[in-house]
C-alpha cells in the first residue's frame, strides 16, 4: 500500500469530525466541512470591535471553502502566531497542513494538540500519517500501535492497523508485521494489494507455508500480477506441490510463451511422469522458435516413435533434423524405417482404391512422400497386386515426371501386363543418357520386337551389347534377328 492512499484512507476517517469552536460537539461534515465547517464562529465583541484572530481564522476557513490550501496554511500560521491556544483551530490548520504535504510543521501542530488533549484518536492517527509520510517509521508505528492499543475494533482502528503494519514493513520487522497484516486482512479479505504484500514478505522470511496460504487467496482472481505468479512458482517449488507448481508453470507460459527456463521445467517435469503429450507441446514450441533446435527435434521425434507409436508424426522432426545433418547415419537408417512402416501400414488404404487420396493427406506427414510411395510400390510388387502397384507408379509419376527411374518402371510393368503401347511411351520418355543403360536398350528391344519393330530392336540390342561386349547370349540374340531381317529383306 503507498502512503498517499494512506494519507486517503486517514483522511477518509478524519473528515468524519468537524468540530466548532463554540461548544464541543461532533457534526457530520459535508464534503466541504472535511478540513472547516461552513459558517463562521461568532464572539462576543468587546468595546475593541472584532479581534483580528477573529478575522484570520475566518479569512483561513474561506480559503478552505475555496480549496486554496496553501493561502489557508499561510493564514493559518499568522493566526497560530498570534493565539495558539485554540484546540479546534490548531486542527483545523494542522489538517490543511497534512493536506499540502508540510509533515514536519504538520509534526509539530499535532505536539500541541496531544498535550492540550492526549487521548483523541484523530490526533494520534494524524500523528502517525504524518510520520509515516516523513519516513519516521518509528514513530508512525508508536502512534498507530496507540490507537490500536486505546480502540483495538474502533472505527479508527483499521487505518491504524495498516498504517502500523505498513511503519514495521518498512522498518523490515516482517515477523512481527505478518500477524498484524493477517488480522487486517481478515477485516479486508478483499484488499489484494495487501495480501501480496503479505505473500512475498512470509516467503522473504521464511514462512513459506503461510506464503503458500496466501499465494492460493491471489491465485483464487482472474487478474492475477506476473510477479505474483512467478513468485508462486517458487514458493511451491517443493515435494507435494508439484501439480500446483505445473499449473501455475503452465498459466504463466500462456502470457509469456517466449520465457523458455519454465518451459524446460514443464519438458523436464512431463517427461520424468511420462506424460509425453504434455511433453511434446512444449518441444514442439521449441522446434518451431529456436534455430538452435537440434536436441529438441530428435527428442520430439523419439517420444513420436518410441513413447507414442506414432511414426508418421516422428518422421517429419527426424526429417528436420536429417535436412540439417545429413551425414548423420543413424538418422538416415530411422527415415527409412519410418518410410518402410508407414508404407506398410497405407498398403490397407492403396488396396482399397485411396492411392489418390492417400498421396494428399500424406503433405501433411512428410514432404518427401515419394520415398513413401517407392517403398509401397515395392512391398505391392512383393505381394504380386498388379494393379494396385501400377496404380503408385503412375501416381508418383505424375507428380515426379522428370523421375526416369520411375518411367523405367512403368515400361516394365506395361511390359509385362503386355500393354506393350503404354510400355512403349515410357521407356521412349527416357532420355538422359545415364539412364540409358545395358537394361534399358534390352527392355526397349523386348517392346520393340512386341510393336513388330524389329529393325528399331535390333539397334536397341546393338546398343545394348556396348556395355556387355561378352554377353554372349545377348549377342546370338542379336545375330538371330539379324539374320531373321535379312531373310526378310531377300
Amino acid at each position: 500500500m503507498t502512503f498517499s492512499r494512506l494519507k486517503t484512507v486517514v483522511f477518509s476517517h478524519l473528515l468524519l469530525f468537524c468540530l466548532f469552536f463554540a461548544g464541543v460537539f461532533v457534526l457530520p461534515c459535508t464534503a466541504r466541512e472535511g478540513i472547516a465547517p461552513e459558517r463562521n464562529i461568532s464572539v462576543v465583541q468587546g468595546d475593541q470591535g472584532v479581534p483580528e484572530w477573529k478575522l484570520l481564522w475566518d479569512k483561513a476557513r474561506s480559503h478552505v471553502r475555496e480549496e486554496k490550501y496553501l493561502q489557508a496554511a499561510s493564514v493559518y500560521s499568522e493566526f497560530f502566531k498570534q493565539k495558539n491556544n485554540i484546540e479546534q483551530a490548531n486542527w483545523e490548520y494542522c489538517k490543511v497542513l497534512l493536506k499540502t504535504g508540510d509533515y514536519k510543521t504538520a509534526i509539530k501542530i499535532i505536539a500541541t494538540l496531544l498535550e492540550k488533549n492526549s487521548h483523541r484518536n484523530e490526533y494520534i492517527l494524524a500523528g502517525g500519517q504524518a510520520a509515516a509520510q516523513s519516513k519516521d517509521w518509528e514513530v508512525a508505528a508508536r502512534y498507530f500501535g496507540r490507537v490500536l492499543e486505546r480502540d483495538p475494533m474502533g472505527e479508527l482502528s483499521d487505518v491504524a492497523l495498516e498504517g502500523l503494519v505498513v511503519s514495521l514493513r518498512s522498518l523490515w520487522k516482517k515477523e512481527l508485521a505478518l500477524p498484524l497484516a493477517e488480522r487486517l486482512i481478515a477485516r479486508q479479505p478483499e484488499n489484494l494489494k495487501l495480501i501480496q504484500e503479505m505473500a512475498f514478505d512470509a516467503n522473504v522470511i521464511g514462512q513459506n507455508e503461510k506464503a503458500r496460504q496466501l499465494f492460493k487467496k491471489l491465485l483464487e482472481g482472474q487478474d492475477v500480477e506476473d510477479s505474483v505468479l512467478f513468485q508462486a512458482i517458487k514458493v511451491f517449488d517443493i515435494p507435494g506441490k508439484e501439480k500446483e507448481r505445473i499449473g501455475l508453470l503452465e498459466k504463466y507460459i500462456k502470457r509469456h510463451p517466449e520465457y523458455l527456463p519454465f518451459r524446460h521445467n514443464l519438458i523436464e517435469y512431463y517427461l520424468t511422469n511420462s506424460e509425453y503429450e504434455a511433453a511434446l507441446g512444449h518441444l514442439v514450441y521449441l522446434v518451431g522458435h529456436l534455430e538452435d533446435n537440434d536436441a529438441f527435434l530428435l527428442k520430439a521425434g523419439d517420444i513420436n516413435l518410441h513413447k507414442l507409436g506414432r511414426p508418421d508424426k516422428a518422421l517429419i522432426y527426424y526429417e528436420k533434423y536429417f535436412q540439417k545433418h545429413p551425414n548423420d547415419k543413424e538418422i538416415k537408417q530411422n527415415i527409412a524405417n519410418i518410410q518402410y512402416i508407414l508404407a506398410n501400414d497405407f498398403l490397407t488404404i492403396v488396396e482399397n482404391d485411396g492411392a489418390w487420396l492417400l498421396w494428399r493427406d500424406l503433405a501433411k506427414v512428410t514432404p518427401n512422400r515419394k520415398a513413401i510411395y517407392l517403398q509401397m510400390a515395392d512391398l505391392l510388387e512383393a505381394k504380386g497386386m498388379v494393379k494396385e502397384h501400377l496404380d503408385i507408379l503412375l501416381i508418383l509419376h505424375h507428380h515426379h515426371p522428370e523421375d526416369e527411374i520411375i518411367s523405367m518402371h512403368l515400361a516394365q510393368k506395361y511390359y509385362d501386363i503386355k500393354q506393350y503401347g503404354n510400355a512403349f511411351k515410357f521407356i521412349d520418355s527416357v532420355v538422359q543418357k545415364q539412364n540409358r543403360t545395358k537394361s534399358y536398350h534390352l527392355l526397349r528391344a523386348n517392346i520393340e520386337i512386341e510393336l513388330d519393330r524389329e529393325i528399331d530392336a535390333l539397334s536397341s540390342y546393338e546398343a545394348a551389347l556396348q556395355f556387355d561386349a561378352g554377353d554372349s547370349e545377348l549377342r546370338k540374340t542379336s545375330m538371330e534377328l539379324a539374320g531373321s531381317l535379312g531373310n526378310t529383306s531377300k
